[in-house]
């Protein structure tokens, strides 16, 4: 209908979707990008994770383009994944004029204490249980931690406010959600932390 020429797809599943488009009538060159170490995030032998892999080794070679987030990520679709279509390494990128002239805004928030910002979305593989845990251990300092559950799903949220509270933290740490401007908490805070198990390319620390 649109005459598109080319479906340029990012992440997992919208990559089988784009895929599978392509077996079905979309004769638009299709490009997918892979954000992730998926032998890390899938690496549980539940039963997603065993779909997830085998539809990764069957349909990524069928892409006309595949674009690696780093080498890293290149290395893991090539070792683990047996896939040997040419990658290309495509690494993510940042806008520092944005984040400088962003960081500049005002920020309601007291860092009158010694501030330790983490920024990633909650979940198992971003760690922060440990970030929180080690908060006992600096007595005098305090802990944002910026971003939100993915797909709403508050379970780890909750849990992670239990932690919280039992380690009488409540005035120590905090948790922000997520922020349309983070810069501003970045530029005010006195140290970035980051505890994730894996990453493909840690764009949260470029940032900060």
């Amino acid at each position: 209908k649109h005459q598109i020429t080319k479906s340029i797809s990012f992440l997992t599943r919208p990559n089988f979707i784009a895929i599978i488009s392509k077996k079905i009538g979309n004769q638009a060159e299709v490009v997918i990008s892979e954000h992730s170490l998926v032998s890390k995030q899938y690496s549980k032998t539940n039963m997603q994770s065993i779909i997830v892999k085998y539809l990764i080794r069957m349909l990524y070679p069928l892409a006309d383009n595949l674009i690696a987030v780093s080498k890293g990520v290149k290395e893991d679709l090539t070792n683990n994944f047996k896939i040997k279509k040419n990658i290309k390494v495509v690494y993510n990128f940042i806008d520092v004029e944005d984040i400088e002239e962003k960081s500049n805004d005002k920020c309601e928030f007291d860092f009158s204490s010694f501030t330790f910002i983490t920024i990633g979305r909650l979940d198992e593989g971003k760690n922060h249980r440990l970030i929180i845990n080690s908060m006992k251990d600096f007595p005098n300092a305090q802990l944002i931690i910026i971003g939100e559950s993915p797909l709403g799903d508050d379970k780890l949220k909750q849990q992670l406010k239990e932690q919280i509270n039992f380690l009488n933290l409540e005035s120590r740490v905090f948790l922000l959600g997520y922020q349309k401007n983070p810069y501003k908490y970045l530029k005010s805070s006195d140290c970035f932390v980051f505890a994730s198990n894996y990453e493909s390319f840690g764009i949260s620390i470029i940032e900060a």
